[in-house]
C-alpha cells in the first residue's frame, strides 16, 4: 500500500486550481525584480522608459490579484495584504 493513498485528508483541504491569469500573476510577481534590471540594462539608469515599464507591472499585477480571486485561508489574507502594502 502506497503512503499517499493511505493517508486521509481532512475535507476541508481543498485544492485550488488557479486560472491562467492567476498563474501569470505569479509569475510576473516572481521576475519583476529581473525584468527591472534587465531594463535598466538596457536602457540605462538615467532613463524613464525602465522605470515606467516597472510601473506597468505593477499595475498589472494589482489588477491581476484584484480580480476574481478568492482568498480563502488566514495565510492567504495575510499574504494578500502583504502585497498590496
Amino acid at each position: 500500500m502506497q503512503l499517499v493513498t493511505a493517508v486521509k485528508l481532512p475535507k476541508q483541504l481543498k485544492i485550488n486550481t488557479l486560472k491562467f491569469r492567476h498563474i501569470f500573476g505569479e509569475y510576473l510577481t516572481i521576475l519583476r525584480p529581473l525584468i527591472s534590471i534587465v531594463c535598466i540594462r538596457i536602457f540605462g539608469i538615467d532613463s524613464y522608459k525602465s522605470y515606467f515599464i516597472s510601473l506597468v507591472i505593477d499595475i498589472l499585477i494589482i489588477l491581476i490579484f484584484q480580480r476574481g480571486l478568492k482568498v480563502t485561508s488566514n495565510k492567504e489574507k495575510e499574504e494578500m495584504s502583504r502585497r498590496k502594502s
